[in-house]
């Protein structure tokens, strides 16, 4: 629907959030448009017409419009002139607001998965959906063996699938509600159990002498590592910080951690 729904009467009609929401609706339509099929360059003018009549009824700048007719180009524009609209009303978008993004170079290969890193990683009691969906990624990315969940959301969770970007579909992954138990198995069977946490004895990741395998435990990201799962913990190894801030977002963290250990493979 390259014609904008609205005559210059009815849109001026609209209040600031509804002339914000039907912009913004009307322009993920074209960019929906866009993925699914290559628009025309006739169709692209009248795209511009509109999109100029809408920017000048709203008294706004009008922007620089691609010189090319490639359709990358123009789902590049499109997408951040929906980010601009939603910056200048104040709109912080969350997750589900994103358009859909354009992929491009994963890896075809649909079989079982094949770690390269003989490490898991162990969550115990994440509450946030986008740091474990994020977790399931960097997992993949990393080569890691598997994930546990300890007191933690999975692929059940549709915002957990859709954050993961689908690697929450073939990275293994086992749930618990008794992490330290699960935990305490492993090491009895020879697994090294390492906690992030900065506690007395913690050594930096870049200084600790790490092992042929093992289990890496994040903890909550209010309040660190349980009680119970402490106990369990062989050794415990941080993040030097150099600012004022003295912890990262657990997600950030198990991204500076696994490509440490990765890099040691």
């Amino acid at each position: 629907m390259l014609t904008f729904p609205f005559t210059k009467k009815k849109f001026k009609a609209l209040d600031s959030h509804g002339r914000f929401k039907w912009t913004v609706k009307w322009l993920e339509n074209i960019h929906m448009e866009l993925l699914q099929e290559s628009i025309s360059e006739k169709s692209l003018s009248v795209f511009k017409d509109e999109y100029r009549n809408i920017l000048n009824w709203q008294n706004g700048g009008i922007p620089e419009f691609p010189e090319s007719f490639t359709k990358r180009d123009w789902i590049e524009f499109i997408s951040d002139r929906v980010a601009i609209h939603r910056a200048d009303f104040g709109a912080i978008p969350k997750e589900h607001d994103f358009l859909p993004k354009v992929l491009e170079g994963d890896s075809a290969d649909k079989g079982p998965w094949e770690h390269t890193v003989p490490y898991i990683i162990a969550l115990d009691g994440l509450r946030s959906v986008f740091n474990v969906g994020s977790i399931f990624r960097i997992c993949d990315c990393a080569g890691f063996q598997s994930i546990i969940l300890g007191k933690t959301l999975g692929n059940e969770h549709a915002g957990v699938k859709k954050i993961s970007m689908g690697a929450s579909e073939w990275i293994p992954h086992e749930k618990t509600d008794n992490l330290a138990g699960y935990l305490q198995e492993k090491k009895d069977a020879g697994i090294s159990v390492i906690g992030i946490e900065t506690v007395e004895g913690s050594q930096s990741y870049m200084d600790y002498n790490w092992k042929q395998k093992g289990i890496v435990v994040f903890g909550n990201e209010e309040y660190g590592l349980s009680k119970d799962v402490l106990k369990v913990c062989d050794d415990f190894i941080h993040i030097p910080m150099s600012g004022r801030k003295n912890s990262l977002n657990v997600s950030n963290a198990i991204s500076v951690i696994s490509f440490h250990i990765r890099s040691l493979f």
